[in-house]
């Protein structure tokens, strides 16, 4: 599994990674879970799984949303993958136990949330909050200035979340992004961010280790070139599987959902790893292919990442 010990270091030494370590329990552990369920659901439609394994990758899943709730959006994936190689009987089954298990583990949240605000939600519900602060007026889809707008941030903003309560200021945040819509804004803005979400944003001033702070015109080069370079490299990767006919399409789907919600709220890097991680992997593939190795296994690479 050369690929996955290629793509296992240069995650560990990645400098954008690196660079956001203190933000450790959502960004981390929530990324290694996400690898772990990618190797399960694997593992489970492959090797005939049971109706327990079914079970206990719905508690998987559970665990992460409590842990970083962006990944959600990758769940329908990871769901099919599991279920769809089995029979019809089998396939069932194996769905009400994972619903069951995943409803059951976040039922105490669940609880918890109606006891201290009095509504039911997923998880968390600032997701207009995080969508109106990547689209408010004259900022341009990317954290660092959406930021300047978050009520921990803007004291106005928190005073105003203080007195009228979360709930109710989520609220205000809905009104206030159907009032500043404007579509063609929106799209530029997505746009952006869906690049940022692969590239990087080219204009960052947070310093990485391990690379130096090269600026020409506004544009961070250090953060242009790894970024591109491993891009690359793991489209190559996806094309030598592609060839060899070992590619797996749900893959990508899966990661491209892991950070879809970013494309239309606002996106910085530590936001992006769900996605580039599984690049990477696919760029272990570039590199192996590239240094002449033909014995390519992708599935058992996700393990090693």
């Amino acid at each position: 599994p050369e690929a996955g010990v290629i793509a296992g270091v240069i995650l560990a030494v990645h400098p954008m990674l690196l660079a956001h370590l203190t933000y450790y329990w959502d960004t981390f552990p929530a990324l290694a879970m996400f690898l772990w369920l990618l190797v399960a659901a694997d593992r489970l439609a492959n090797d005939g799984g049971s109706v327990r394994g079914a079970g206990l990758f719905g508690a998987g899943l559970a665990v992460l949303a409590l842990t970083n709730v962006s990944f959600v959006l990758a769940y329908p994936v990871l769901a099919a993958v599991v279920l769809l190689r089995r029979g019809a009987g089998e396939r069932l089954k194996s769905l009400a136990a994972m619903v069951a298990v995943f409803v059951a583990v976040l039922l105490p949240w669940t609880i918890r949330n109606y006891h201290t605000f009095g509504k039911v939600f997923f998880v968390r519900a600032g997701a207009d909050l995080e969508l109106r602060i990547g689209n408010a007026p004259g900022g341009d889809g990317m954290s660092m200035t959406a930021m300047r707008n978050h009520p921990f941030v803007d004291p106005d903003e928190g005073a105003m979340m203080r007195e009228m309560g979360e709930m109710k200021y989520f609220e205000l945040c809905k009104r206030r992004f159907r009032e500043e819509f404007r579509a063609s804004t929106f799209v530029r803005r997505s746009v952006h961010r869906t690049v940022a979400l692969v590239m990087g944003d080219p204009h960052t001033t947070v310093p990485c280790p391990l690379m130096p702070r090269l600026m020409v015109r506004g544009w961070t080069m250090g953060h242009l070139a790894v970024n591109g370079v491993l891009t690359l490299l793991g489209i190559v990767g996806m094309w030598v599987m592609w060839r060899e006919r070992k590619f797996e399409l749900w893959l990508v789907a899966a990661a491209l959902m892991s950070v879809a919600a970013f494309v239309i709220t606002h996106v910085q890097d530590r936001y992006a790893f769900g996605l580039r991680a599984v690049i990477y992997l696919f760029a272990g593939v570039g590199i192996c292919w590239a240094l002449g190795y033909r014995r390519i296994l992708i599935k058992s690479d996700v393990a090693v990442v």
